[in-house]
């Protein structure tokens, strides 16, 4: 069974023996901007991230990958589907 308590916006979960705590971090002024340090034990090497920002004021980093749109090695490749879907897709009969 997993527990999940949610308090002052912040998720800890519990599962058997192992808990999952957020990382607390702290944010500075640099100019301008408000910067957060992303500790090391979350990095991944990403060097760009998507930021967005939720309804309710959290901030999400996502990391940006290459599209497969922009690789060179298949710049000629067609994309469009060309085969024609008939119907509304999910109501087929089985």
């Amino acid at each position: 069974m997993i527990i999940i308590l949610v308090t002052h916006g912040i998720i800890y979960a519990k599962e058997g023996d192992l808990t999952i705590e957020p990382k607390i971090v702290k944010v500075r002024k640099v100019g301008n901007s408000t910067m957060v340090t992303i500790p090391k034990e979350f990095s991944n090497n990403c060097e760009e991230y998507a930021l967005y920002k939720g309804e309710d004021g959290e901030i999400i980093l996502i990391p940006r990958r290459p599209s497969v749109f922009d690789d060179p090695k298949l710049k000629d490749v067609d994309f469009v589907q060309h085969a024609e879907i008939k119907g509304i897709v999910g109501e087929e009969d089985i």
